[in-house]
């Protein structure tokens, strides 16, 4: 399946394990850290194809923590959870959590399709990330083709507005010219 880091904080430790057991048992490839273990979140360390942050009270007094989590959403591969109504820090406030409050590990819980979908939704950007990145990079056409190319693009984009404007300032002029000859409704 896929490679998945859970950080979390010591508060959260028994939500984590549950978790981690839960998505090994669906085979996935599972590393769980705790954010008050020394050197557990070391940048340096290669993360998953899909990082779950658990949002808790604790997670949010780590730094260590906060900053994995930046680089799991630099990377496009961060699975927000929350539990306890925790609410994310301000910073990721626009990538609102999965509210798994509540969850006793049950895999039919319709919140945990949520986390398997934004699963399978970081797994597919990292891969496009990764083609994209092998992909060699289109050759640059010659400087005399370029500009004209661009020079070509320019009066295209002004043909159509400058029409318009044209056929709006012909029909002012008419009728501000010939005011008495338009035609008159009858009554």
């Amino acid at each position: 399946m896929g490679e998945i880091s859970i950080l979390h904080g010591a508060d959260s430790r028994a939500f984590a394990i549950s978790l981690a057991a839960q998505l090994a048992g669906e085979g996935h490839s599972v590393l769980r850290r705790d954010a008050g273990e020394p050197g557990a979140l070391d940048p340096r360390e290669r993360p998953g194809d899909a990082v779950i942050v658990v949002w808790s009270a604790d997670a949010l007094q780590s730094p260590p923590l906060i900053a994995a989590a930046r680089r799991a959403l630099d990377r496009r591969a961060l699975v927000p959870v929350s539990i306890g109504g925790t609410e994310p820090p301000k910073a990721f406030a626009h990538v609102w959590p999965i509210d798994l409050d509540g969850w006793a590990g049950a895999g039919d819980d319709p919140r945990r399709q949520f986390v398997r979908d934004e699963i399978e939704l970081a797994r597919l950007r990292r891969e496009a990330d990764a083609e994209r990145l092998a992909a060699p990079a289109p050759s640059a056409p010659p400087p005399a083709a370029k500009d004209a190319r661009a020079d070509k693009s320019i009066r295209v984009q002004m043909i159509a507005p400058a029409a318009a404007g044209l056929s709006v300032l012909t029909a002012s002029v008419i009728l501000a010219i010939m005011p008495q000859q338009a035609p008159r409704l009858r009554e």
